[in-house]
C-alpha cells in the first residue's frame, strides 16, 4: 500500500493518509459517503484500504465492497458478451478491467469472513455469476445447490471434486450445515446428470437377458398393428407374438 499510495489521486490520498497527531480523523462512513457522491469509482479502493490496511471487520464495509465490484463487473460482462457473442473465457480470466475486477471479486469472496453471504446471494443469481454463487452457497452450507451449478451448469466435475475436498469436515470435526453429506450430494448430482441405465429386461422367448436399449426394431408384416415393433435381439421374438420380418417393403 505504501507504493500504491503514490499512484492514487490526491482526492483519495486525503482520506487514507496516515493519522496526524492532534488531528481527529474522519469517520470511514463519512468518507465513504463523500466518495460515493463525488467519485464513485474510488469507493472500491477506499473500501480495500479500510479492510486490508485498517483491518475493519464491519459487515457493512465488506458487503459494500462486494456490491460495488459486482455492479462494475456486471457492466463490463454485458459489454464483453456483446463483443464476443457470448463466448467468454473462464471467470476471472476475461480481458482487461473485467478480468482484473472479477478476479479480485472471486478472491475477496473466498478470503473474507465478514460479509453476509445470505444477503448477497440474490444479487449473484442473475447475469451468469455462477462461480460467485458457488462460493456464497458454500458459506451458507447449501452444498448440493453449489454442486448442481458446478456439474449441471458449468460441467466442471474436477471443480466439484475439489469443492467436496475443501468442504468435507475433517475426521472428528463437527459438521457445518450439510458438510457431512457433501460427497453423497456429489454422487446424487452426478446421477442427475447421467441417470443409471434401465433394469435388465428378460424376454420369455429365451434365457438371454438384455437391457431395454438393446432390443432391435423390425418391420412387422401386418397392416392391423403398428408397423414397427421391438423384439428380442437374440432370437427376434416379438412381445406382440406376431411374426417378424426384416424386410422393409
Amino acid at each position: 500500500w505504501a507504493r500504491r499510495m503514490k499512484r492514487l489521486p490526491l482526492s483519495l490520498q486525503v482520506f487514507i493518509h496516515p493519522p496526524i497527531p492532534g488531528v481527529t480523523p474522519l469517520e470511514p462512513a463519512v468518507c465513504l459517503q463523500h466518495l460515493s457522491e463525488n467519485a464513485p469509482l474510488l469507493c472500491v479502493t477506499y473500501l480495500e484500504y479500510l479492510i486490508e490496511v485498517r483491518g475493519l471487520t464491519d459487515p457493512l464495509y465488506h458487503n459494500s465492497l462486494v456490491v460495488l465490484l459486482h455492479a462494475r463487473v456486471a457492466q463490463l460482462l454485458a459489454k464483453a458478451r456483446q463483443e464476443t457473442k457470448g463466448r467468454l473465457p473462464p471467470a476471472g480470466q476475461e480481458f482487461g478491467e473485467c478480468g482484473h475486477l472479477r478476479g479480485k471479486l472471486l478472491a475477496f469472496l473466498k478470503t473474507s469472513r465478514c460479509y453476509q453471504a445470505e444477503e448477497l446471494l440474490t444479487r449473484f443469481q442473475q447475469d451468469g455469476f455462477f462461480e460467485e454463487q458457488v462460493i456464497l452457497l458454500s458459506r451458507v452450507g447449501r452444498h448440493k445447490e453449489a454442486l448442481r451449478i458446478l456439474i449441471l451448469t458449468l460441467g466442471n466435475i474436477p471443480a466439484a471434486e475439489s469443492y467436496c475436498a475443501e468442504n468435507a469436515p475433517a475426521p472428528g470435526a463437527a459438521a457445518d450445515g450439510d458438510s457431512d453429506d457433501v460427497y453423497r450430494f456429489l454422487v446424487e448430482v452426478l446421477l442427475e446428470q447421467n441417470p443409471p441405465p434401465p433394469p435388465p429386461r428378460s424376454w420369455p422367448c429365451c434365457t438371454s437377458t438384455t437391457t431395454a436399449s438393446a432390443p432391435t426394431t423390425f418391420w412387422v408384416s401386418s397392416r392391423t398393428a403398428s408397423p414397427w415393433r421391438t423384439c428380442c435381439p437374440t432370437c427376434r421374438w416379438s412381445s406382440s407374438r406376431r411374426p417378424i420380418c426384416s424386410a422393409t417393403a
